[in-house]
C-alpha cells in the first residue's frame, strides 16, 4: 500500500511574533492539524540571523525530502511581503517543477506596496510567475481578492476569513474598566501607532484616569521619546508582546480596542477584541470594514484622520451604554462570521479539493 501523503504547511514558527503565527495556532486549536494530515515547516524564528537561516534552510530540505519520496499531497504557503515572499517563493517553484499543487495564502496588507514600490522589473515578472503559477491563492477578504486580481492573471482565487476560537463566555462589564483602551501589534508608523499617541494625548485631559495599553513591539527609543514629547507617560503602558493568559487578562480589562492602521490583511487583533466582546475604533484598510461595521460594531476611521481618531475614541470613553452595544453586536458578528464554526468547513472544501484522496 502507497505510504499517505500529507499537506505541507510553511510559515513563521507559532513561537514568533506576528499575525501569521496566531492565524496558525488558530488552526491548530480548531482541530485542522487533526483532522487533516499537516506537517508544519517553519522558516522564520525571532533570533539571530545565523539561527534564522538554519531553520529556513533545515525546512526547505525536510520539503525536499517529502517532495522527492512523493509524499507531498499539496503545498500551503502562508505570505506576507518582502522576505516573506521570496522565502516562499523557493518552495513554490521547487512544488511547481514536481507538478504538487500549490495554495499560496496572502495575509498582509502591505504586499501590494511591496510589489508595486519595491519590487523592479525583474522581481515584478517573478512575482506574477509565482501568482499565476499557483494553483489556488487565498486571500483573508473580497477586498484583498480584488487587489490581487490587478496583480496577476490567476483567476482561482478563494477567500478564507481569518477566525478564532472564542472564548466561552465574555467577562462581565464589572470587570472592564472603562478608561482602559487597548492596542496590539507594531509600535510603528504603518499599525498608526504614532497618530494613536497624537489623538490620545488631548484625552488625557478630559479623561484623568485614562490608559493606553499598548501590546507589542517596535523601536521602544523612539516610542518613549514621542511619548514623552506628549507628556503622557502616566497614561501609556507598554507590554512588549503579550500572549496566553496575559493577553487574555487585557483583553478582559478593556473597555474598546483601536488600530488605526494604513496597511491590513485581516488583523487578528480585530477579531481577538471582537471574540471577548470588545467594539473596535479601526481605520478603514484591507479587510477591516468587512469585519467591522461603522456604527454596529464600532467606529470606523480614515487612516491618518488624527481628529476623526479622537473623536471616535472620545465618544467610546463617554458612552457606556453604546459601548456594551456595540461590544455584543461584535461578539455576534465574530461567531456567525469568524469563528471556527464558520470558517474551517470552507477549509475542509478547500483541502478537499487537493488532498481527498491521497491523504485519506
Amino acid at each position: 500500500m502507497p505510504e499517505k501523503k500529507c499537506i505541507v504547511m510553511v510559515g513563521p514558527s507559532i513561537r514568533s511574533q506576528g499575525g501569521i503565527s496566531t492565524v496558525v495556532m488558530s488552526w491548530q486549536k480548531a482541530g485542522l492539524f487533526e483532522r487533516w494530515p499537516i506537517t508544519f515547516l517553519e522558516t522564520h524564528i525571532e533570533g539571530t540571523t545565523l539561527n534564522k537561516l538554519r531553520v529556513g534552510c533545515t525546512a526547505f530540505l525536510r520539503f525536499m525530502i517529502l517532495l522527492i519520496s512523493n509524499r507531498v499531497a499539496c503545498l500551503h504557503l502562508h505570505v506576507a511581503r518582502h522576505t516573506s515572499f521570496w522565502r516562499k517563493a523557493i518552495f513554490s517553484l521547487a512544488a511547481f517543477l514536481m507538478r504538487r499543487p500549490v495554495l499560496l495564502h496572502f495575509h498582509s496588507g502591505g504586499f501590494p506596496a511591496f510589489y508595486h514600490d519595491d519590487c523592479n522589473w525583474l522581481q515584478k515578472q517573478a512575482v506574477q510567475f509565482i501568482l499565476n503559477h499557483a494553483d489556488q491563492l487565498i486571500t483573508v477578504s473580497s477586498s484583498w481578492g480584488e487587489t490581487l486580481s490587478l496583480i496577476s492573471t490567476n483567476r482561482r482565487i478563494t477567500v478564507i476569513e481569518n477566525f478564532l476560537v472564542p472564548p466561552s463566555e465574555i467577562p462581565d462589564d464589572a470587570i472592564r474598566n472603562k478608561d482602559h483602551v487597548l492596542f496590539l501589534g507594531l509600535l510603528n508608523r504603518d499599525k498608526g501607532f504614532y497618530d494613536l499617541l497624537e489623538a490620545v494625548a488631548p484625552l488625557c485631559n478630559e479623561f484623568p484616569s485614562l490608559v493606553l495599553a499598548c501590546g507589542g513591539k517596535g523601536n521602544r527609543a523612539e516610542v518613549n521619546e514621542r511619548i514623552k514629547r506628549l507628556e503622557i507617560e502616566s497614561h501609556v503602558k507598554l507590554l512588549g508582546w503579550i500572549t496566553g493568559a496575559s493577553k487574555d487578562t487585557w483583553l478582559a480589562r478593556a473597555s474598546f480596542y483601536v488600530l488605526p492602521s494604513y496597511v491590513e490583511g485581516m488583523p487578528m487583533g480585530v477579531l481577538e477584541a471582537m471574540a471577548w466582546g470588545m467594539p473596535v475604533v479601526a481605520s478603514t484598510v484591507g479587510g477591516v470594514p468587512d469585519v467591522v461595521e461603522h456604527e454596529r460594531e464600532g467606529l470606523l476611521i480614515e487612516a491618518g484622520d488624527i481628529a476623526g481618531l479622537r473623536d471616535a475614541m472620545r465618544r467610546l470613553l463617554k458612552n457606556d451604554e453604546e459601548r456594551k452595544r456595540m461590544g455584543l453586536a461584535a461578539r455576534k458578528k465574530m461567531e456567525l462570521a469568524f469563528s471556527s464554526k464558520a470558517v474551517v468547513p470552507r477549509i475542509d472544501l478547500l483541502y478537499g479539493a487537493y488532498c481527498e484522496h491521497s491523504c485519506h
